[in-house]
């Protein structure tokens, strides 16, 4: 399993944000509607043939954190920490599941599932963070 970080960062709360007049910003979107959002771009990006990549750096540079994406560029890994796999399921993109973590805050399981192929399963722990009124993915935990 990937570990992009610790379990202890998920230990954070969501930081509000405030604006002059002290109203707390709210986010347009839920956070587990944010992350099915982000694997449904992302799923269908990979799952072109051939891979469209530059739809894929896009749909990355979107949706994480800065210090996410640099961490990726430079992590030289042999497989898509996003999907924690080397392959990609066109099951997947109907079979996406998002809950949140029970104890760890802003931290979601994000499931890929293929019914038809019990070893064509993925499970990936991530962490949010809002900025401004956007949810971005800050880390891959597991």
């Amino acid at each position: 399993m990937l570990l992009v970080g610790t379990q202890s960062a998920c230990k954070e709360a969501p930081k509000e944000k405030k604006s002059a007049d002290t109203s707390v910003v709210a986010t347009p979107i839920a956070p587990e509607a944010f992350i099915k959002e982000f694997y449904a771009a992302y799923l269908a990006a990979n799952l072109k043939m051939p891979i469209d990549y530059k739809q894929v750096d896009a749909i990355v540079d979107a949706s994480c954190t800065p210090s996410l994406i640099t961490h990726l560029d430079t992590a030289g890994m042999d497989f898509d920490p996003f999907l924690n796999a080397q392959d990609v399921f066109d099951a997947w993109q109907s079979h996406i599941q998002v809950k949140a973590h029970d104890s760890m805050p802003m931290c979601y399981w994000v499931q890929l599932d293929d019914p038809q192929n019990s070893n064509a399963s993925a499970i990936i722990l991530v962490q949010l963070k809002q900025q401004g009124n956007e949810w971005k993915i800050d880390k891959l935990l597991e």
